[in-house]
């Protein structure tokens, strides 16, 4: 449930009109379905509508909008 919500919400992101802004979305965890494997604490790094960069620990520019999608606590 919770990777649908973070995937409707990378596109809600990705099609809205601000084209060239950045956007760093964290993820409590992000599933690789072809790895069968989930990772903890990952970002996905958005710019101009495509993801550039995944992981844990990158540098978010300082110009993105942080969007916040993991659960509290």
């Amino acid at each position: 449930m919770r990777f649908r919500f973070l995937l409707m919400a990378l596109f809600a992101f990705t099609v809205s009109s601000a084209w060239a802004q950045t956007i760093a979305l964290r993820a409590g965890h992000l599933i690789d379905p072809g790895k069968g494997t989930v990772a903890k604490d990952q970002t996905i790094l958005v710019k101009s509508g495509k993801i550039v960069e995944v992981g844990a620990n990158l540098e978010i520019p300082k110009d993105a909008e942080i969007v916040d999608s993991r659960s509290p606590g």
